[in-house]
């Protein structure tokens, strides 16, 4: 998907709204979604809570407000929030 993308604007600017510049990257790493979505035709994205150095290790981990952002984010974006 390109990075100027209605969905991948519309997360940046969620992101944005509560202070973290999000870091649009290509996918780096392997997922299940990463196979079956693009057959179904249905844009998606990755976003958190987490980096990517603690995928798949013994301690993986996220801080809380790692998780309360990105819950911020996931709500308004189901609300329907957009640009202000």
């Amino acid at each position: 998907m390109a990075t100027d993308a209605p969905l991948v604007r519309r997360f940046e600017y969620l992101c944005n709204k509560y202070g973290r510049k999000p870091k649009i990257v290509g996918q780096s790493f392997y997922t299940d979604a990463s196979t079956v979505i693009p057959e179904l035709g249905i844009p998606f994205i990755v976003i958190g809570p987490g980096g990517k150095i603690f995928n798949d290790r013994e301690d993986e981990h996220v801080t809380l407000d790692d998780a309360v952002f990105v819950s911020k984010v996931y709500r308004d974006y189901m609300l329907g929030v957009v640009d202000e």
